[in-house]
């Protein structure tokens, strides 16, 4: 089950947000390389010192804003929109534990309707520590009775 999604609203600006953010980044990015190019060019020319430290912050300037640009930007929401985001995931949350309270109840369910040799069968099999690993997964199970039943008829 997945989790939820924003509103298509919150996307809308979102989406706007990190074209203006990225169009920023990348603008002041090109300034940057201009500068430490043409900084380069001269130090070439005439090494001095001072310049050379400048050099340096340029460099340490460009990483962080190439490292910025691959850095996800966080969505931004209102009161309201953080509100209404955080009783969906509330919701989301519940629903998940309740699918794992009922999967283990179905899990026991099913166990409690094998027989005793099958049962057997079922901890010989090498996939049982998998299947009666926590959480209970009622779908693996009824796929190794499944197998366990199939092999039995064979012999």
């Amino acid at each position: 089950m997945s989790p939820p999604q924003y509103t298509k609203e919150v996307e809308q600006k979102h989406t706007a947000r990190v074209a203006l953010k990225r169009t920023q980044q990348n603008a002041l990015l090109n300034v940057q390389q201009t500068l430490h190019a043409n900084l380069q060019a001269e130090l070439a020319a005439a090494p001095d010192p001072r310049r050379t430290v400048e050099l340096v912050r340029l460099n340490n300037e460009i990483s962080q804003l190439q490292y910025e640009l691959s850095e996800d930007i966080p969505y931004k929401l209102d009161k309201q929109e953080k509100v209404a985001h955080d009783l969906k995931i509330k919701a989301h949350d519940k629903k998940v534990e309740k699918i794992k309270e009922y999967r283990g109840k179905v899990y026991m369910l099913i166990m409690g309707q094998c027989t005793n040799r099958l049962k057997e069968k079922l901890r010989q099999d090498t996939s049982w520590a998998t299947v009666d690993s926590t959480p209970k997964d009622p779908i693996e199970l009824l796929n190794l009775i499944e197998r366990v039943v199939i092999e039995t008829i064979g012999d």
